[in-house]
């Protein structure tokens, strides 16, 4: 059995909701598209769908299977692209969108690369802390930071950052913090796109620390700018403060306390949809941003 056949049958199949129209799309009969998935399910030993006269719906193994097949198909038109791109000429315009600070520190630089070796394209780069919905602002891509909620766009990771408690070393002098505890009393700056509590893991337990912040802001500069004058202890997404932690103007605390890496993708439309200078601009943003440590 041919796997990548199998895993585009599957996902069409899902996609077009019966096996009849997945049939259609893949130039295929019903019966035919119908032994894929009964073998694609022998070979895997567990059934991926449940299928009645009217409908077919996922098992919790074929919402997986799904999410893996689309990862893996995605890839492989990326790859498939980047490599189609030595032959031909990539022009158009593209419309991307990113978190403010995560744009301005390593998209933005990455775009003017890109343009100077690709004058042929021309870009829209939007960059706001709010998440835009793609399809109704007509983006071609989005950079995401976080855990992704369900939805019909897709999803390729290209990088983790983590949160990061810091305060100025001013502040850490004349206020002792060892454990979450010790922040209940102290000033606290807290950034609005963040979540208003803060979460720390001690020996796998959640411990919530409710805020009642000193400061509140939506805007990342001016929350750095407050922890670097010392008003108090400020949550940050590790790139946000690397700079300022390596020229000493903040130092981080609570290492002891670390949370899970936070995934950051490309999230866009369906992969069918896409053109061609889409995948091509991912494919070779991938490439390039790997080179970064984002926390």
């Amino acid at each position: 059995m041919d796997q990548f056949k199998a895993m585009k049958s599957f996902a069409c199949i899902i996609e077009q909701g019966s096996l009849s129209k997945a049939a259609e799309i893949l130039n295929s009969s019903p019966s035919s598209v119908a032994r894929l998935l009964a073998a694609l399910e022998e070979k895997l030993g567990m059934r991926l769908v449940n299928r009645t006269t009217r409908n077919i719906s996922l098992t919790e193994e074929g919402i997986e299977y799904l999410a893996w097949c689309r990862h893996i198909l995605s890839e492989m038109e990326l790859m498939e692209t980047s490599l189609e791109a030595r032959k031909n000429s990539i022009s158009g315009e593209l419309k991307i969108s990113a978190p403010i600070e995560f744009g301005n520190i390593f998209i933005a630089p990455l775009i003017n690369e890109y343009l100077k070796k690709y004058p042929t394209v021309s870009i829209q780069l939007s960059l706001s802390d709010r998440v835009e919905d793609i399809v109704q602002s007509n983006l071609d891509l989005a950079i995401r930071i976080g855990e992704l909620p369900d939805s019909s766009l897709i999803a390729t990771r290209i990088g983790e950052t983590r949160l990061i408690y810091c305060a100025s070393p001013l502040f850490l002098a004349t206020h002792k913090i060892l454990t979450p505890i010790d922040l209940e009393n102290k000033n606290r700056v807290v950034i609005s796109s963040f979540q208003t509590n803060w979460f720390f893991i001690d020996k796998g337990e959640k411990i919530i620390l409710v805020n009642k912040p000193i400061l509140f802001t939506d805007q990342i500069s001016v929350a750095r700018q407050a922890c670097i004058d010392g008003l108090g202890v400020g949550c940050f997404y590790y790139y946000q403060v690397a700079k300022a932690i390596q020229e000493q103007r903040l130092s981080p605390i609570l290492d002891d306390f670390k949370q899970d890496l936070i995934p950051i993708h490309f999230v866009y439309p369906h992969m069918k949809l896409i053109s061609p200078r889409v995948k091509h601009f991912m494919s070779w943003m991938k490439d390039k941003i790997t080179e970064f440590s984002f926390y």
